[in-house]
C-alpha cells in the first residue's frame, strides 16, 4: 500500500475484483411485465454485512448496546435513537433474550445522468446503535443492494412489485431473525464479547414519492396520496383533522380482500378507495410490526432535506417568482445588489441568475435555505404580506424545531401547533398550484412530531448520512462510466474498496478502529483534504497507510456549557459559514505529536483579515485550521486552531477549541474553550473591516 492513491490506483486491483460469489455479491433476476423480461438485481448477504458492521463500529465511542432515557430536571428529552420511545419499548421486550439492533434502511431512485435516462435504486443499511457522527466512518453505512434502472414506461404497480421483489431478497433474512421465537443471531463486538441480537426495523429513510414504493401505496394523484396515513387528497391541507394511520394489520386485511376479489372491478375499487397496490410490502412480518409503538409504517421517515430544503422551498420560491410583476422583479434585483455589496457572499448566496428567474439552474440545499433567509428582508411589498409571512413562518419553524439538538414533551406540543399554523399559511400563500406533489409534502410535516417522539430527531439518522451514502456508493463510481454497464461498474468499485480494506487488515493486523487510526495518523506526513465537510486523514508514505473518514465530532453540550460557566463566560456559539479550507500538506510542518507548528506564507484558501485587537499596536491576521491532535496519553482529539499573526507573518498566539459539532446543512458550529472565547471577544468587536472573515466569517 505504499504510495497508494485511492482515485488513481484502484484500477490496479481490477484483476482481483471480479464481481461474484467470492466477493460476497450475488445476482438475482427480477421478472417484470416488459419487453426486457427481467432486471438484474445485485445484492450482498445482509446478515454478513450486519455482523461485520457490529464488530467494526462497536469500537466507536458512543456505540449503544442499551437504551438510556434522557431526563433532565424531571423533563424527558428526545434526541438520538437511544432515548426514544421505540428503543425503550423494544428493549423491555428483548432484554431478557439479548440486545436490539436498530436497523436503518435507505433507498432512493438516484439519477446517474443529466438527461435522466440512467438511474439506479441503491439500498443502503446502517444501525441506530451507531452514533450519528460515526455513520460517516468507513463501515458505518454499507451498500447492500443495487437495482438498475426500472423502465419508465412500466405501470406503477409493476414498478412497485419489482422494487418489493428486490427488497424482499435481502430483507427476508432480517425479518426471520427479528422473531423472538426461533430468531436472533450471535454477534461479536470489537473486544470479542458475544451477544444474542435481534434486528428490528427502526427507520426506513426515503423521500416522496419513493416512500410509496416502500409502503405499496399510490402516489400523488391518488385518492389517499399519503404513504403514512389515510387522509383523503381534498383534505390534505386540513391538518387539524384526526389522523388515521396505516397499520400492518389493516393493510394485511386489505391485501386478503384483494386476493378474494372475484372480479377486476372489485379489485380496482379496493385499490382506488385505499390507494394501495396489490403487492405485499417489505414492512410486514417484522417482530412487533403489528403493535401500536412498533408500527413499521411509522418507520418510513420523510427525509427532511428532500421535503423542505430541496423540495418545498424551491417550489415555494418558484411560485413566488410567478406572482411578482416586472417592476417588483426590478426592485428585487436592485435590493439584491445592494445587500450583496454590504453582506459577505457566504451569508448571501442568492444567485443573480435566479433573480432573473431562470428555472434551469440546479441549486443546492444551502442556496435554497439562504433564499428563505434573504427574501423576507427584500420582499416587503404590502400586497405580498401573506407570502412574506408564510416564508418567515417556515424559516422560523425550521430553525426552532428541525435544527434543535433535542425535543421535550412541551416543545413537541408547540411543534404540533406551529406545524398546523405554518401549513395553513403556506396553503394560503400558494393556492391552486398545478404541482401534484407539494401539498402531499406539506402534509407529511404533520407526522413529524409523532415521529420524533417515537424514533428521535430525523437528522440523527436521515439527511446527511442518506445523501453521503448515495454519493460515495453510487454517484461517484458511476462517473465516467459506460452507461450500458453502470450497475457492474458501481458494484466493481465497491468490491475494489473491499479489497483495499482487506489488504490493510492483512498488513496492519486485526486492530480496533481507534488503534488503527492512531497508528495511521501518528507516523509520517499528514494529508488533510476537504471533501463534503468530512476530513480524510491518512499517511501517504508509510506502508501502514490507511484511509479513514471522520466527521466533525459531537461533544457533550452540557459539559461544555458548564465548563464555560465555571470560567465566568456565557456559552457562545460561533457559526462558521462554508466549509473548512485546508492548506496543501507539503507546506505544513509538524511536531512528533502531530501538532501544527507553522505554515508557508504562500498558502492559499485562507481568509487572511486584518485585525486590530484591543491593547495591541500592530495589525494581526487570523486563520483557522482543523487538525487531529494527540495528548500525552495518546488519546485522539480533533481540534481547531485559530492562529493570529502579525504582518511579517510571525505567529503570535494560537488557541484551540475543544470539539466541533456535527454539521446541520451548510453551517458548522464550534464551542470554544474559555480562553479562546475571551480572545475572540476582544478581537472581533475591534475589527476595522465590517466584512470580517476568519475562515470566511464568524457570526456570533
Amino acid at each position: 500500500l505504499e504510495g497508494w492513491n485511492s482515485y488513481r490506483d484502484l484500477e490496479k486491483f481490477e484483476q482481483d475484483c471480479e464481481v461474484g460469489e467470492e466477493n460476497e455479491w450475488h445476482v438475482a433476476e427480477i421478472e417484470i411485465d416488459h419487453e426486457v423480461g427481467f432486471l438484474t438485481f445485485k445484492h450482498r448477504s445482509i446478515v454478513k454485512v450486519l455482523l461485520a458492521m457490529f464488530k467494526t463500529m462497536s469500537a466507536v465511542s458512543g456505540f449503544a448496546i442499551e437504551p438510556e432515557e434522557w431526563v433532565v430536571d424531571g423533563e424527558r428529552r428526545y434526541s438520538t435513537p437511544q432515548n426514544t420511545d421505540w428503543m425503550l419499548m423494544a428493549w423491555e421486550r428483548v432484554k431478557k433474550l439479548g440486545i436490539v439492533l436498530a436497523i436503518i434502511l435507505f433507498s432512493d431512485q438516484t439519477n446517474l445522468s443529466y438527461n435522466g435516462r440512467q438511474s439506479a435504486h441503491p439500498f443502503v443499511m446502517s444501525m441506530g446503535n451507531i452514533p450519528e457522527w460515526a455513520r460517516w466512518l468507513e463501515g458505518g453505512t454499507e451498500l447492500v443492494g443495487l437495482l438498475p434502472n426500472i423502465p419508465p414506461d412500466l405501470k406503477p404497480e409493476e414498478k412497485t412489485r419489482a422494487f418489493q421483489q428486490a427488497a424482499d431478497i435481502f430483507i427476508e433474512p432480517l425479518r426471520r431473525l427479528s422473531k423472538l421465537k426461533g430468531g436472533g443471531l450471535e454477534v461479536e463486538d470489537s473486544a470479542g464479547v458475544c451477544y444474542r441480537a435481534f434486528p428490528l426495523l427502526y427507520a426506513y429513510v426515503t423521500d416522496h414519492p419513493e416512500s410509496c414504493k416502500v409502503t405499496c401505496t399510490m402516489a400523488c394523484n391518488s385518492f389517499r396520496p399519503c404513504s403514512i396515513c389515510l387522509a383523503e387528497k381534498p383534505r390534505l391541507a386540513e391538518v387539524e383533522d384526526p389522523i388515521v394511520l396505516r397499520t400492518v394489520r389493516d393493510q394485511g386485511r386489505l391485501y386478503k380482500q384483494m386476493e378474494s376479489a372475484t372480479t377486476k372491478k372489485k379489485l380496482s375499487a379496493l385499490r382506488t378507495t385505499y390507494s394501495t397496490h396489490f403487492v405485499k410490502s417489505l414492512l410486514w412480518d417484522w417482530e412487533f410490526a403489528k403493535t401500536i409503538w412498533g408500527n413499521t409504517y411509522l418507520a418510513v421517515t420523510p427525509d427532511i432535506m428532500h421535503i423542505i430544503e430541496q423540495g418545498f422551498w424551491l417550489h415555494a420560491m418558484k411560485c413566488l417568482v410567478k406572482k411578482l410583476t416586472p417592476s417588483e422583479r426590478k426592485i428585487l434585483l436592485e435590493r439584491y445588489k445592494l445587500l450583496k455589496a454590504i453582506t459577505p457572499a457566504s451569508l448571501l448566496r442568492l444567485p443573480q441568475a435566479w433573480v432573473y428567474f431562470t428555472t434551469t439552474a440546479n441549486f443546492s440545499a444551502s442556496e435554497h435555505r439562504a433564499m428563505m433567509q434573504v427574501l423576507p428582508l427584500i420582499i416587503d411589498l404590502p400586497e405580498r404580506v401573506h407570502i412574506r409571512r408564510a416564508i418567515v413562518r417556515i424559516a422560523d419553524w425550521y430553525k426552532e424545531f428541525i435544527r434543535a439538538e433535542y425535543h421535550t414533551d412541551a416543545s413537541l406540543i408547540r411543534m404540533e401547533t406551529a406545524t398546523v399554523v405554518m401549513v395553513k399559511a403556506l396553503v394560503k400563500a400558494f393556492p391552486n398550484q398545478k404541482s401534484k406533489w407539494h401539498i402531499v409534502k406539506i402534509h407529511l410535516l404533520v407526522h413529524l412530531p409523532a415521529t420524533i417522539r417515537a424514533r428521535g430527531l430525523p437528522q440523527e439518522y436521515s439527511s446527511n448520512t442518506y445523501e453521503h451514502s448515495h454519493k460515495t456508493t453510487v454517484k461517484r463510481p458511476a462517473r465516467g462510466t459506460n452507461w450500458k454497464n453502470v450497475g457492474d461498474r458501481i458494484v466493481k468499485k465497491h468490491v475494489q474498496h473491499a479489497v483495499v480494506r482487506q489488504l490493510s487488515r492483512e498488513v496492519g493486523g486485526d486492530k480496533t478502529y481507534e488503534t488503527a487510526m492512531k497508528e495511521a495518523c501518528t507516523v509520517g506526513r499528514r494529508v488533510l483534504t476537504k471533501t463534503h465537510k468530512r476530513m480524510v486523514v491518512g499517511d501517504s508514505t508509510d506502508p501502514m497507510w490507511r484511509s479513514y473518514v471522520a466527521v466533525l465530532g459531537k461533544p457533550a453540550m452540557d459539559q461544555m456549557a458548564s465548563h464555560l460557566k465555571l470560567a465566568g463566560v456565557k456559552t457562545q456559539v460561533l457559526q462558521v459559514h462554508t466549509a473548512l479550507a485546508i492548506p496543501p500538506h507539503d507546506r505544513m510542518e509538524w511536531t512528533a505529536k502531530g501538532q501544527f507548528v507553522k505554515a508557508s506564507p504562500s498558502q492559499r484558501n485562507f481568509s487572511d483579515v486584518a485585525i486590530n485587537p484591543a491593547g495591541k499596536g500592530a495589525n494581526w491576521y487570523g486563520r483557522c485550521l482543523v487538525l487531529f491532535h494527540y495528548d500525552k496519553d495518546g488519546a485522539t482529539k480533533q481540534a481547531a486552531y485559530i492562529e493570529y499573526y502579525t504582518e511579517d507573518r510571525q505567529v503570535c498566539h494560537v488557541t484551540g477549541c475543544r470539539r466541533l459539532l456535527p454539521t446541520r446543512g451548510v453551517d458548522n458550529y464550534a464551542i470554544m474553550d474559555a480562553d479562546c472565547i475571551l480572545s475572540l471577544v476582544h478581537v472581533v468587536p475591534c475589527c476595522k473591516d465590517p466584512d470580517v472573515r476568519l475562515l470566511n466569517r464568524f457570526v456570533w
